[in-house]
């Protein structure tokens, strides 16, 4: 029942554009990232804390702390 409804529309050619296919070239700079808010990658760098590992002691210097 369902397969005869839309029997038409399955079988239909499909539609070809009429305008030319946009050049390589301009396609990537379209869809390339741009800077909407300049400077702001580098004051969110210089906010940015820095995080070091915790370094181990040996047990002669936790005994000297100690």
């Amino acid at each position: 029942m369902m397969a005869s409804a839309y029997a038409k529309l399955i079988y239909m050619p499909r539609p070809v554009s009429n305008r030319r296919k946009m050049d390589v070239g301009h396609r990537a700079k379209q869809f390339a990232p741009f800077a909407a808010l300049r400077g702001f990658e580098e004051s969110v760098r210089k906010k940015e804390i820095l995080y070091e590992p915790r370094k181990e002691l040996s047990e002669e210097k936790k005994q000297e702390l100690d």
